[in-house]
């Protein structure tokens, strides 16, 4: 089956897990009161294309990801925990994604002007 890419809206595919070896469950790590990942995604919102979608594993630690999606209004895609491109890819199939920006979940500093840019 032939799917039709979606070339027009920009998808914003945030990769984000809960596991990491220097700062485990950084991702709903508080920082000033709200948890990073929510800040990462208040800048995302900055940018007027957006659709942004939490790529995240298939591990249940990552459970809570989903979650905090479903609570937000976001989207989330689960897939392969090592693959992470293949986790992306799987998603813009789901999603019909023509065009995506891959954003990094431990970083609430992303820049929504320099994305909308690019």
């Amino acid at each position: 089956m032939i799917r039709t890419l979606n070339k027009k809206e920009i998808y914003v595919f945030v990769a984000v897990r809960m596991k990491s070896s220097r700062l485990p469950l950084k991702a709903l790590s508080d920082i000033h009161g709200k948890p990073l990942i929510q800040r990462l995604v208040n800048r995302l919102l900055e940018t007027p294309q957006n659709r942004i979608i939490l790529c995240t594993s298939v591990h249940s630690q990552d459970d809570a990801i989903q979650y905090f999606a479903s609570e937000n209004g976001l989207n989330c895609f689960r897939g392969d925990e090592m693959d992470v491109m293949g986790r992306f890819l799987a998603a813009a199939e789901v999603y019909s994604a023509g065009t995506i920006a891959r954003v990094t979940g431990d970083n609430p500093l992303t820049d929504p002007y320099m994305l909308a840019e690019m």
